[in-house]
């Protein structure tokens, strides 16, 4: 944990801590961490919980052999499974032990009836040739059976004593004292049941230490928001104390910036900088901003279908000036997200003032889902499946909608397919879902983006060879998910494709990456507005065997 912490400072995913000490010793573990004079204790605490193993959560999965199948079990379920497994193992110990005393009662019986009778014994041992023949005398004369017959032929002269037979009758009442208890248990279960906790209490005697799992109530979040609202900073962070088990971040107002090459940036909200000062370097740019506040939820979402959560307040604060470049948003998400090798295609920021009611996920073979907010809350940190993908497919982009407004989706090909956001068009559905079909996408051809847009939008669309236009939405006929889609662009050069659309707004700054992963900015007003019919202008000029890759719309930094 030591090496951990060290590690996140190092790599200033962690500020504050000027020196970490290890002061363990034969009387217990104890490790110093002295902060600097403008750090937070309990925001640094609330990093250490979750960035490191200071505080470990873990799942488990209650597996068990049910009447001989194997079963996922609640934790009641188990509890009733244990105790009854106990009460048959009961069942067979009494029974077992019944027997056995049983078959020492008829033996001892049998000893004490000899014993009752030892003249008539040992006459017949006398007159008797062999073992076998004073067997048979015994059973037939005294009426005794072949086993205790047995055990009067193997028994000792010393059993003969006045000593011994007292031992036998003493023996022969203490065994059916026994016999008696043992039926009252296996005929009556309330006895039975009090044998059992019993039993239970000799092993917690035997066994007995200290509770080491807690149970915590988990805070109600949607109460906590509004709460919130109502209270000042300083009176928060008291309450959240109180309201849940891991300290609290202090509230901010901040915005988030996330780049195209994977990194975010967390900027109070009061900071001031100049352009020049931006710290992003010239091979990125930033393709979100977002308003939001330290106690809010980022949702990260990879290609892979799954969504994490991540308090904003996890972020680690940057300060405006050159360099200051953010944290890779992969490195915050836990492990086993980090392990799956996926990118990550989305990043939603709910507030409580958002407009939005759903969101969308589109495919890159052209399945696509709306999904309601709702099924995006409470989500553990490990992370939630939120779209089942088919072989071969990942998830292309993720956006917010509401009901009545209107997609553009395009795949490579330059078809477009474009309708509205309705229940009967895309209608919302759970986590498990697969999701609809959009667009019908050709074996050599993917999805490349999907665009809200109002009825007086223009369309930006670029290829991969270097051409651009816009597009007239106005004159675009709403057509139903699900349909071939209808050509847009039809290419100057046979082997081009379609790389990426985007809304074209006044004053928008178009951000193209190559191949080569270089990156060309272009003014949207530049590209000219023409039919879906006409193959676009060039508008940038490629090296040899050089394409663009993807067309992001460059979004305005915070500059406050």
């Amino acid at each position: 944990m030591v090496e951990k912490v060290a590690d996140l400072v190092n790599q200033g995913r962690i500020n504050g801590i000027s020196d970490i000490r290890d002061e363990s010793d034969r009387d217990g573990m104890r490790v110093v961490i002295e902060l600097k004079r403008d750090a937070v204790p309990a925001e640094l605490l609330y990093h250490l919980y979750h960035q490191t193993a200071l505080q470990t959560t873990f799942g488990a999965i209650l597996l068990g052999i049910i009447d001989g199948q194997p079963r996922q079990l609640s934790l009641r379920q188990l509890l009733q499974e244990f105790l009854d497994f106990r009460e048959q193992t009961l069942n067979r110990r009494y029974s077992y032990e019944l027997g056995k005393a049983e078959s020492r009662l008829h033996i001892v019986s049998g000893l004490l009836a000899a014993l009752s009778q030892v003249d008539q014994v040992i006459e017949i041992l006398r007159q008797a040739a062999d073992g076998s023949t004073a067997k048979v005398a015994l059973v037939t004369t005294l009426g005794l059976s072949e086993i205790q017959a047995d055990e009067i032929l193997a028994m000792p002269m010393r059993r003969l004593t006045g000593m011994e037979r007292q031992k036998l009758q003493q023996e022969f009442e203490e065994l059916e004292e026994k016999i008696n208890t043992l039926r009252k248990l296996l005929n009556d279960r309330k006895e039975l049941l009090k044998s059992l906790k019993k039993d239970l209490r000799s092993l917690k005697r035997s066994y007995n230490d200290e509770r080491r799992s807690k149970f915590i109530e988990k805070p109600d979040n949607k109460a906590f928001a509004k709460q919130k609202n109502k209270t000042n900073e300083t009176e928060q962070s008291t309450k959240s104390k109180s309201q849940s088990p891991s300290i609290q971040v202090p509230v901010e107002d901040v915005v988030l910036e996330f780049s195209q090459r994977g990194y975010v940036r967390r900027i109070s909200s009061s900071s001031k900088r100049s352009k020049s000062d931006s710290g992003i370097p010239d091979y990125d740019f930033i393709i979100q901003a977002s308003e939001t506040n330290t106690q809010k939820d980022l949702l990260v979402v990879t290609s892979g279908g799954k969504m994490y959560p991540l308090q904003v307040g996890e972020i680690p604060a940057t300060t405006p000036g050159r360099g200051a470049r953010g944290t890779p948003l992969i490195t915050l998400l836990t492990s086993t997200a980090q392990s799956q090798a996926e990118s990550i295609v989305g990043r939603l920021v709910i507030s409580e003032n958002s407009t939005n009611t759903d969101v969308v996920l589109l495919t890159k073979q052209g399945r696509i889902k709306r999904l309601s907010i709702e099924e995006l809350t409470n989500v553990s940190r490990r992370g939630v499946t939120i779209l089942k993908l088919k072989d071969d497919d990942e998830l292309l982009s993720t956006h917010f909608v509401n009901s009545g407004e209107r997609l553009v989706l395009a795949s490579s090909g330059g078809r477009i397919v474009y309708f509205e956001v309705n229940d009967a068009q895309l209608p919302c559905m759970g986590r498990t879902a697969v999701g609809l079909q959009a667009l019908r996408v050709g074996k050599q051809h993917q999805m490349v983006g999907c665009v809200t847009l109002s009825k007086n939008s223009h369309l930006l669309l670029v290829t991969q060879e270097g051409y651009a236009k816009q597009l007239d939405v106005s004159k675009l006929k709403l057509a139903n998910r699900g349909d071939l889609g209808a050509q847009v662009v039809k290419f100057a050069v046979p082997t081009d494709n379609l790389a990426g659309i985007a809304l074209a707004k006044p004053e928008t700054e178009i951000a193209l990456v190559t191949s080569n992963q270089r990156v060309i900015r272009l003014n949207g007003e530049s590209v000219p507005v023409l039919n879906k019919n006409d193959p676009g202008k060039k508008v940038v000029e490629l090296n040899r065997d050089e394409t663009i890759v993807t067309v992001n719309e460059v979004a305005i930094e915070n500059n406050s």
